[in-house]
């Protein structure tokens, strides 16, 4: 008896013991889709060549997927699935190209999808990214294939900028809309501008959208702030309800010129932190060159006052608004010709532009 069960604990540690090994050695990583069009975790590490299971779960109430792209590759993928047009959906805004290595399924709100992989035995940063129209531009985190501990988060370019100044903490859910003492902000899909839009609200009066689809400032209103009910009762392509009234819309396709006032730029959003008095200060290249923006409100609460920063221009900046009913515009530097701001190199380093509702 003692022999027979001898041979019979070998036989299972024969067959348990690999299988104990082999669980070992599979990393199960979690990432959920989080309201705010954002993944909770932005980064992760794993071993070159190690085993990955990636669980996704949609936990917001927007369609959502996940593909991880080759080291660089983000950009041009997000812009391949773009390009899909009315086939996109059917299939899942995941363009046919080797720059995607796994990719999960689109999402509805509450799904959760697992993919299994083998990690490249090539070390790199590996971006993942949602892919569905508007997404992409800000929702994206990095897989980091090394043997080397993560940078400091602060410092790491390959996430959002909002995201860097938020603890590494996997588990929290951000959820940045307070109701409360302004400023504070909210990402929700608002009228007459993307799904990514970010609603800031400035003062107790005073809000503004702004889209980083198109990197700019969308309008501008007093009164209420979003009513966001709507897009939590019905499917996520609902968009949010403003409530007050507009008094400054932008119509033109960009304010902003260098070098040349009628040559539209090429204009690439690069994300935004907030400020130590809690204002979102917005960080986007104009002709390669490096813009930071602000909006604060100003004078007597009907006014906003944008404050730019173009460091290192060496040319002419040029400022163009659209003039509107009641609303009267100053700059802190430049010259007017009509409703457009001419700026010296020294002058566009900083100046600032107020937007000033005249009268209810």
């Amino acid at each position: 008896m003692t022999i027979l069960r001898n041979i019979f604990l070998a036989c299972f540690l024969l067959i348990w013991i690999p299988e104990s090994r082999a669980q070992d050695k599979e990393q199960v990583v979690t990432i959920r889709a989080i309201p705010g069009m954002q993944y909770d975790k932005v980064r992760f590490r794993v071993n070159p060549g190690e085993e990955i299971q990636l669980v996704f779960e949609n936990a917001d109430d927007l369609d959502h997927n996940l593909l991880i792209t080759e080291p660089g590759a983000r950009k041009s993928v997000v812009e391949a699935a773009l390009k899909l047009g009315t086939e996109g959906e059917e299939m899942d805004f995941i363009p046919e190209t080797e720059k995607v290595l796994w990719a999960t399924p689109m999402l509805s709100p509450g799904d959760s999808y697992t993919i299994s992989f083998k990690a490249p035995v090539q070390q790199g940063v590996y971006p993942y990214v949602c892919t569905f129209p508007g997404h992409g531009i800000i929702m994206y985190g990095a897989m980091y294939v090394s043997e080397n501990k993560l940078p400091p988060l602060t410092e790491d370019l390959h996430i959002p900028a909002e995201r860097r100044m938020i603890k590494d903490d996997s588990n929290s859910i951000l959820r940045p809309y307070k109701t409360e003492n302004p400023p504070f902000w909210y990402r929700t899909s608002m009228p007459g501008a993307g799904p990514a839009s970010i609603a800031v609200r400035l003062s107790e009066n005073l809000s503004y959208c702004w889209d980083p689809d198109v990197c700019r400032l969308q309008y501008v209103w007093t009164g209420g702030f979003v009513d966001n009910s709507v897009r939590w009762s019905t499917k996520g392509d609902a968009v949010a309800q403003l409530m007050g009234t507009v008094f400054y819309r932008e119509q033109k396709k960009f304010p902003l010129r260098v070098g040349a006032p009628q040559q539209e730029p090429n204009v690439e959003y690069l994300g935004f932190k907030v400020t130590e008095k809690g204002y979102p200060e917005f960080h986007y290249r104009v002709q390669g060159e490096a813009v930071y923006e602000r909006i604060e409100p100003a004078g007597n609460g009907r006014s906003i006052q944008r404050s730019f920063r173009i460091p290192e221009v060496g040319q002419k900046v040029y400022f163009s608004y659209s003039p509107q009913e009641d609303v009267i515009v100053k700059s802190s530097k430049g010259t007017w010709n009509g409703s457009l701001l001419e700026l010296n190199p020294q002058e566009a380093g900083a100046f600032t532009i107020i937007m000033k509702k005249e009268k209810e």
